[in-house]
């Protein structure tokens, strides 16, 4: 059996940026076309999305999102599949943030896209959806602890997450969605 491996990898100035998300984008799934383009890199360079559709930005606290992706193999069918989770905090419970969980709960498939503290923009979602599979609702008990809502979205794709260049994609700067002091959906819904 001959070897597959065709390059290394340089792991030169990889611990300068301190890991994180910054920005989530979000958009029912159905509002992407499934085309999309790529350069050379294997960078996505566009997504095409259907009619006046944008994604929603959401601006995270630092240190309150995080996405983490395993590769699982079938026993059944021999095929591998990525599972990811991104999970995401927002703080400040109340109607809006209410209603905005109603959104995300009836919206059954979301693409999103993340952008790491290292300036990295990556897709999850692309083939299948990511869906909303749990989430937490807590008050706190003493100072200082979350009033808000944690939320565990699940991407499970026949890909990983891929890397996104910020012009690949349309996003509604009518409104900008801030945690935690703003969080509304935008008029219309999904």
């Amino acid at each position: 059996m001959s070897c597959l491996i065709s390059s290394g990898y340089n792991s030169a100035g990889i611990c300068k940026v301190p890991a994180g998300i910054e920005t989530i984008y979000m958009i029912p799934r159905q509002y992407i076309s499934g085309y999309f383009t790529y350069d050379a890199n294997n960078v996505i360079t566009l997504i095409s999305q259907i009619g006046q559709n944008k994604f929603y930005q959401y601006d995270v606290k630092q240190q309150t999102a995080d996405f983490s992706e395993k590769f699982v193999k079938d026993t059944k069918t021999g095929l591998f599949y990525f599972d990811g989770t991104l999970t995401i905090q927002f703080n400040k419970n109340g109607y809006a943030l209410r209603e905005q969980l109603y959104e995300f709960i009836y919206t059954q498939k979301f693409c999103i896209i993340f952008k790491t503290n290292s300036n990295k923009y990556f897709l999850i979602g692309k083939t299948y959806g990511v869906t909303l599979e749990e989430g937490d609702i807590t008050f706190g008990k003493k100072y200082g602890d979350l009033d808000g809502h944690i939320l565990k979205l699940k991407n499970r794709d026949k890909e990983c997450a891929q890397e996104v260049k910020l012009s690949a994609f349309t996003i509604n700067t009518t409104q900008r969605i801030f945690n935690p002091n703003l969080f509304q959906y935008p008029t219309g819904g999904a």
